[in-house]
């Protein structure tokens, strides 16, 4: 039996205003997508990939978790993290991605630039 629209819909407004949950490897607190930078926002072409759909375009994760009620995919480029967090949409019953990471080891905009390069990219060399 399926949950009530209003029951999804609440759901995702809730999980949306959420900052993606911690992981044991990961030693800073992540940033949710409105506080990133400009460099970072061109990933937001992920953001409603399936599972299959990421594998297509980035390849297979170097690290996968689950944050409950999250599955978590991580990847690592160079001196660049991604971390992609899905999410079950109880419409198609397939998880999402809503919510990435990204790290450099460099703290600037010209490294996260260039990590953003790095990912889109990635044609599975």
């Amino acid at each position: 039996m399926r949950p009530p629209v209003s029951s999804v819909i609440l759901v995702s407004l809730l999980l949306s205003a959420c900052h993606p949950l911690s992981l044991p490897w990961e030693k800073k607190e992540t940033k949710s997508n409105a506080t990133l930078l400009p460099a970072e926002n061109a990933l937001g072409v992920l953001i409603g990939l399936n599972e299959s759909q990421v594998s297509q375009r980035l390849g297979l994760p170097v690290r996968t978790g689950d944050a409950s009620p999250a599955t978590v995919w991580e990847y690592q480029r160079d001196r660049c993290r991604l971390t992609l967090y899905f999410y079950l949409d109880l419409q198609t019953e397939k998880k999402q991605t809503l919510v990435y990471d990204l790290k450099s080891e460099e703290d600037t905009e010209s490294a996260r630039r260039q990590c953003v390069r790095t990912f889109l990219s990635y044609h599975g060399n």
